[in-house]
């Protein structure tokens, strides 16, 4: 078996499993943005003026807050899939971290055996050769 090429196949496991996180880490902080937009919008409403009783009078704070909850609501579910989904891909990048980690150990193990192997046929080839002579 060739330790080497198992190495190579585990590292791009684990790039892929780290691009794969990468994209789930992102979608989370544009949906955590998003709802920290949106309280922020909330705040901006609640301190506006009395001057804009009209808006009240005819109901559209009420429409609007309707919308905000509504949003922030469907923002928080999937805010809580996607937090599952990361739950999720961290336990198999751990293992591909570690299958690679593995691998690397065990290619290196055989080059330096491969290595010890060479040194000693050479020393060998040398002692027969300065024997023959």
């Amino acid at each position: 078996m060739d330790f080497d090429q198992l190495h190579k196949l585990c590292d791009l496991k684990y790039r892929n499993s780290q691009q794969k996180l990468a994209a789930i880490l992102e979608r989370e902080n544009s949906l955590r943005a998003e709802l920290e937009k949106l309280r922020g919008y909330v705040e901006e409403t609640r301190s506006l003026p009395t001057e804009h009783a009209q808006m009240r009078a005819v109901g559209a704070d009420i429409i609007w807050m309707r919308w905000v909850t509504t949003t922030q609501s469907r923002l928080n579910i999937e805010l809580a899939q996607v937090l599952a989904q990361k739950e999720g891909h961290i336990a198999q990048h751990k293992r591909a971290f570690g299958k690679t980690q593995a691998a690397q150990s065990l290619a290196k193990a055989d080059k330096e055996k491969l290595a010890r192997h060479r040194r000693d046929q050479a020393l060998a080839q040398a002692i027969t050769q300065s024997v023959l002579r």
